[in-house]
């Protein structure tokens, strides 16, 4: 059972969701987001935590915002991708195309994210004294959370068509011919540019207001928010396994972007994607999977956190030295190979720092192997000791393959640092040690995640 300080601590703060749509209503130019989407989305999964808990479309809700959360991180990598291409014809040519995939992607997973929202607002408020969520202000008449449904959805799909449709004038571009009459569209694309942004901002100005005005009703209606409240302290406290299963799944989640962020991608020799992103979300991510785990806590944490600093260290060094030198600079100029020297020992420090946060990684996951595995909880399983073990046991043999993926990432970028002056390919290798490190990271954590979820399976 709970402690009371515990059901002091349960809130449902609809007015988060109101803050997450500031990030949202702006208008993108192309892929180009001025204002992070995927902020908004990251508030969004937090303020629908304990609402997925009771209601099965919020938590599919939940689950499209997170997927939305990959796409956003998905376009900063096609953003690389794109500003390193040198034909102009060829990058017009990839903004058209991620525009228009992204575009549809958004539309989809928003539409669906939204609508699983608010028919799961509409089906507590059905459950749930209320006086916003199924309230209207004529009898008979829509709801207040039927009319928002309408306008976000026209909204969400309204933006997604007017960031891609300007790019459409890449396909009649043409070289100019007086004789022809025709007008290069494309040479106006900065106007139509503009002009989409101007409309969707004017649009996305309604809709916010709208949806202010809509959560912070719900978010002030007490007896609403109230009796959720001793529902979830009735209904969900119990069920320790929830939260097992919730805070692992979120774990994983972001250590699987932490690792995906570990990959290179460099222009004029720096990476243009520091390591010390990932480490922020390896951090985060710990920091979730100790929750419910009788580990040293302290140690494990103390582990991403020096990695954040190395790795932040490394890029600064990095930066400083190629924006001085190149590494021909070396041979030729003795304070250059100093500071070639210097960049390498605190490479070798960060890869060092990151051989840590993997082992501390494996320590927390054998850790939940061991309570958190093995039986369904709720039946006579926990008696048989022995294969309890002998499972236990086959789970902590995939952890191999984690600690080989970490240990070909050291590999490669220890090589990397020490031959990348002499050998072309040493930015591929780094990359490919990266790619297996991924692999292994995804397959150990989601294989564990799906061994938590049957022990908990009646929770």
């Amino acid at each position: 059972m709970t402690t009371d300080n515990n059901r002091k601590k349960i809130s449902f703060s609809f007015i988060s969701i109101a803050v997450a749509s500031v990030f949202l209503f702006n208008a993108n130019v192309n892929i180009i987001d001025f204002v992070p989407d995927i902020i908004g989305y990251i508030i969004i999964c937090a303020a629908l935590r304990r609402l997925s808990d009771l209601n099965e479309d919020v938590a599919l809700s939940a689950k499209f915002f997170r997927y939305m959360i990959i796409s956003e991180a998905c376009k900063v990598l096609s953003l690389l991708w794109l500003f390193g291409l040198e034909s102009y014809d060829e990058r017009n040519t990839g903004t058209l195309l991620f525009a228009f995939v992204f575009a549809v992607a958004d539309a989809l997973l928003l539409f669906n994210a939204f609508s699983k929202l608010f028919e799961g607002l509409i089906s507590l408020g059905y459950a749930h004294d209320n006086t916003s969520v199924l309230g209207s202000k004529r009898v008979g008449g829509k709801s207040y959370t039927e009319k928002i449904r309408s306008s976000t959805l026209f909204f969400l799909l309204f933006k997604a068509a007017m960031s891609t449709l300007p790019e459409f004038s890449n396909l009649v571009a043409h070289d100019y011919d007086e004789s022809s009459g025709l007008v290069d569209l494309y040479e106006y694309i900065g106007l139509m540019r503009a002009m989409s942004f101007v409309i969707v901002t004017v649009a996305g100005i309604v809709w916010v207001t709208k949806i202010f005005r809509y959560f912070a009703r719900v978010n002030h209606d007490e007896a609403f928010k109230q009796s959720l409240k001793t529902t979830y302290e009735r209904d969900v406290l119990p069920k320790g396994g929830i939260f097992v299963k919730r805070d692992s799944s979120t774990a994983f989640f972001l250590i699987g972007a932490a690792s995906i962020l570990m990959f290179d991608f460099r222009f004029e020799y720096v990476n243009i994607l520091p390591d010390f992103f990932g480490a922020i979300l390896f951090l985060i991510g710990i920091v979730f999977c100790t929750r419910h785990l009788t580990v040293k806590r302290k140690l494990v944490i103390s582990a991403s956190v020096a990695f954040f600093i190395t790795s932040l260290l490394s890029f600064v060094v990095e930066v400083g030295f190629f924006s001085k030198y190149y590494y021909g600079s070396v041979y030729r100029d003795m304070e250059a190979y100093i500071y070639y020297v210097v960049m390498c020992v605190v490479s070798v420090i960060d890869t060092i720092a990151f051989g840590a946060v993997v082992a501390s990684l494996i320590y927390c996951l054998r850790a939940l192997i061991r309570e958190h595995t093995g039986f369904v909880v709720g039946t006579n399983a926990s008696g048989d000791i022995a294969r309890i073990k002998a499972t236990q046991r086959e789970s902590q043999r995939k952890l191999v393959f984690l600690a080989v993926g970490g240990a070909f990432v050291i590999v490669t970028d220890v090589f990397h640092t020490f031959f990348a002056i002499q050998s072309g390919y040493a930015g591929a290798v780094s990359i490919l040690g990266t790619l297996v490190f991924v692999i292994s990271v995804i397959k150990v954590t989601q294989d564990i995640l799906e061994e938590v979820k049957t022990k908990y399976m009646f929770d």
